[in-house]
């Protein structure tokens, strides 16, 4: 995803927008999207463990995701995982891109999985966000209910901020370069679109084992356009460095870390890695030549990190 989104960004830079013609269009589209739909969330529930899980999947993905994750685990856990607004068939708002540094869909997403962790509340309950649209899920349930979460885990999520361009900036800064990218979109062909999608929802980058792309890829939400882009700005636009250090539960950060990994994105993960160690305690794990999908890439090693994580244990560094 990084990779695409970097090429796209560069082309805001050599191709500068109007954006006062910008901003203005687009607050005329947030002013007619209908509000979020307040149809009940999709569940996948399955267990009986002590501690409750709430998995949270990531961008262009389902409940699915965390499917053979729940078969292992009945017996460790009691695991509740929703398909978020808008992915998998479900409504969703005609939303417009963020122009003012608001995440609508973001925002509704943290109340219903703030809404599950209410209603299952317990001795001890765990967030887990795969991907940087689950992972920001995930911290900021933390952040706002230190008295309900007791851990949180962000699974090869850009936690706390996500890259634009080839670094992390903040401020207007953030707000003008996420603007900027939000008018190539709408103004990229439908052809275009599709393969930028294809770019940042790429199963061959998911997951290692050739024989299950096609599996991935069936996992894989067929949203509508306009919800996809809103999602990806409102993602973009996000930065929780100020935030995390609010986290009063624990936090494990697991990255994925291939074989075929560019520097540029090693780098990138490094940096995600630094910024966390400066604003939170978090334990920081890396998954050593797992592809994006560590519950499935390393299946064993990635139960074991999430039982010692429970346990309040130390979980070993490098997951091998």
């Amino acid at each position: 995803m990084h990779q695409s989104i970097r090429n796209l960004m560069t082309t805001c830079a050599t191709k500068p927008l109007r954006l006062r013609s910008l901003i203005i269009a687009l607050a005329i589209a947030v002013m007619s999207a209908p509000a979020i739909a307040d149809d009940a969330l999709e569940t996948k529930r399955a267990g009986e463990g002590a501690t409750t899980l709430i998995l949270v999947h990531g961008f262009g993905m389902t409940n699915e995701v965390w499917t053979e994750f729940m078969e292992r685990n009945t017996t460790e856990f009691t695991m509740i995982a929703p398909t978020l607004r808008g992915f998998g068939g479900t409504p969703a708002p005609s939303a417009a891109p963020a122009i003012d540094g608001s995440t609508p869909l973001i925002d509704a997403a943290v109340a219903d999985v703030a809404a599950i962790a209410k209603e299952n509340a317990g001795d001890a309950l765990i967030v887990v966000g795969q991907g940087s649209l689950g992972g920001f899920i995930a911290a900021r349930v933390g952040i706002d209910h230190p008295d309900i979460v007791t851990g949180v885990v962000a699974v090869d999520a850009y936690l706390p901020a996500m890259p634009i361009g080839s670094s992390v900036i903040e401020g207007a800064d953030r707000l003008e370069a996420v603007q900027q990218f939000g008018g190539v979109l709408e103004q990229v062909s439908n052809s275009q679109w599709i393969s930028f999608r294809e770019g940042i929802q790429n199963a061959e980058e998911m997951i290692s084992d050739p024989a299950r792309v096609a599996e991935i890829e069936a996992m894989m939400s067929d949203a509508p356009r306009d919800v996809l882009q809103t999602y990806l700005l409102e993602m973009m636009v996000t930065d929780l460095r100020d935030d995390m250090g609010r986290l009063k539960a624990p936090l494990l950060c697991i990255f994925a870390w291939p074989g075929s990994m560019t520097s540029e994105m090693a780098e990138t993960k490094k940096l995600c890695m630094t910024m966390l160690g400066r604003s939170t305690k978090a334990q920081i794990v890396t998954a050593v030549g797992s592809r994006q999908l560590i519950m499935f890439d390393r299946a064993e090693g990635f139960d074991n990190s999430i039982k010692t994580f429970a346990e309040g244990g130390t979980v070993d560094v490098v997951m091998q």
